[in-house]
């Protein structure tokens, strides 16, 4: 065998290893976008769910402050105080952001 010859023969096989490492390249790409899709979704999805059960905490804490705030009141006296009732709309406020 020749130089020329084993050029040749290098040759039809870089082509043949081109086209395939071109395929590869594409399939790369396209699955690292379809990945990057899941991940933003995972995170957006995760994201709304800590937020979600922040809010939940947060309600079980001030339905916790309005039960120690009501637990104060005198026996004959039903009218919340301002500080209870400033509890209940700050419940409110949680309830309406719970349900968005």
């Amino acid at each position: 065998m020749d130089r020329k010859d084993i050029e040749r023969k290098m040759l039809k096989l870089w082509k043949a290893t081109k086209k395939d490492l071109d395929i590869i390249a594409k399939d790369g790409a396209v699955l690292i976008k379809k990945s990057e899709k899941y991940l933003k979704e995972k995170s957006v999805e995760g994201k709304r769910k800590l937020e979600q059960t922040a809010l939940a905490l947060q309600k079980e804490k001030l339905s916790y402050e309005l039960g120690k705030a009501v637990a104060k009141l005198p026996k004959g006296k039903r009218s919340l105080s301002t500080k209870a009732n400033s509890i209940l709309a700050k419940i409110r406020e949680v309830n309406k952001k719970l349900r968005r």
